[in-house]
């Protein structure tokens, strides 16, 4: 912070430290650090770039510095292609992490099942916090659901490929207006490789408060939203 050279800040979001205080409170701290270091980096920035208009509008809540927003440099693979005739499915694609809304879904689905018995829930990703995969395990054992939600860990581009063309609708409840994916390379389930999946041609339903609602406001597949509030 101290070095004389010009500073040029890259911002990608990060979750609000509320949502992991219970679960992981060391990380939590971390966050809260990152914060306040945040406001110190905009003020020394010469100028910021961002990935998206929705990180800028966040960015600026921590002070005023140029901002251009260049947006990965995404596209659907041309060969994906959605499965028919399989069982209705909701993919969950990110990290298993309280900040997701993991348990949310999980909820909604053993809902959802008094109407649609059939109906499926994926959820990819690698664990991130002990106590939090803990307990959604035993949130699907009460509810239920052993033979309904799946947990796949981590998998591989073959595989992934496979889940979204077997998925019916993407769905992700992330609890607040921060909710991210942090870029990653093709082979982790997650941000970059969702963008490009979801603009081409699955329908995906989130919290009107996420990022998604902004960042798919031009994309060829329809967005559904619900309020938190309904």
């Amino acid at each position: 912070m101290n070095r004389p050279e010009p500073l040029a800040l890259v911002f990608h979001n990060f979750t609000p430290a509320d949502l992991l205080l219970h679960w992981d409170p060391a990380v939590a701290f971390e966050l809260l650090k990152a914060q306040d270091q945040l406001s110190d980096l905009v003020e020394k920035s010469v100028f910021a770039i961002c990935d998206s208009d929705f990180n800028a509008q966040v960015l600026s809540e921590f002070g005023q510095v140029e901002q251009y927003v260049i947006p990965l440099p995404v596209e659907a693979s041309p060969r994906f292609e959605m499965t028919s005739g399989v069982q209705p499915t909701i993919l969950f694609v990110g990290r298993i992490a309280p900040n997701k809304g993991i348990h949310d879904l999980i909820a909604a689905i053993s809902v959802l099942r008094q109407r649609l018995p059939e109906v499926r829930l994926r959820v990819v990703g690698a664990s991130t916090t002990e106590s939090y995969d803990r307990a959604i395990r035993g949130l699907i054992d009460a509810l239920e659901l052993s033979e309904v939600v799946s947990l796949t860990g981590w998998i591989d581009d073959e595989q992934l490929d496979k889940e979204y063309r077997q998925a019916s609708v993407f769905c992700t409840l992330s609890p607040h207006p921060r909710a991210r994916r942090r870029p990653a390379p093709r082979r982790t389930p997650g941000g970059v490789e969702l963008r490009g999946r979801l603009r081409e041609c699955l329908p995906t339903m989130s919290w009107l408060t996420t990022y998604l609602t902004a960042d798919f406001s031009t994309a060829k597949h329809l967005l559904l939203a619900a309020s938190q509030k309904s």
